[in-house]
């Protein structure tokens, strides 16, 4: 049988708290409302629903007969999760912002352009003018 200390996030002591709360298997804390076990001292509500998920991941192992060697690949894998988030998050605004410079370039390009045309249709009538 699967102990709660199995389950990431959750120490002897945690464990201990979560027992005198009445949470004592990892089926019990699957079935949990995170609200309930963030009422335990030391859960605040993301931690209770993060262990709530991996107990459901364990006892749906368990039942299944698979080896609960996911979860510990699943704690390893996540700060690299987060971190692909949050490079994802950079990505898109460097995208928008891209996408800005690239208007305010072409922008700039056709005024000067524009400029450049007019400076020499004045510099043309300016030499008409001087030959007279």
């Amino acid at each position: 049988m699967t102990t709660l200390t199995e389950i990431p996030g959750i120490g002897p002591a945690l464990a201990e708290r979560l027992e005198s709360a009445g949470v004592a298997t990892v089926p019990q804390v699957a079935s949990s409302p995170p609200e309930a076990l963030a009422e335990v001292q030391g859960v605040s509500f993301a931690l209770a629903e993060r262990i709530i998920a991996y107990a459901a991941e364990i006892s749906v192992a368990s039942a299944t007969g698979k080896a609960t060697n996911d979860k510990v690949a699943s704690e390893q894998l996540q700060p690299d999760l987060d971190r692909v988030v949050s490079l994802e998050r950079k990505v898109k605004k460097l995208e928008a912002k891209n996408a800005k410079l690239r208007k305010a370039l072409a922008k700039s390009k056709k005024a000067s352009k524009s400029s450049s045309s007019n400076k020499s249709k004045k510099h043309k009538k300016s030499k008409k003018r001087k030959k007279k």
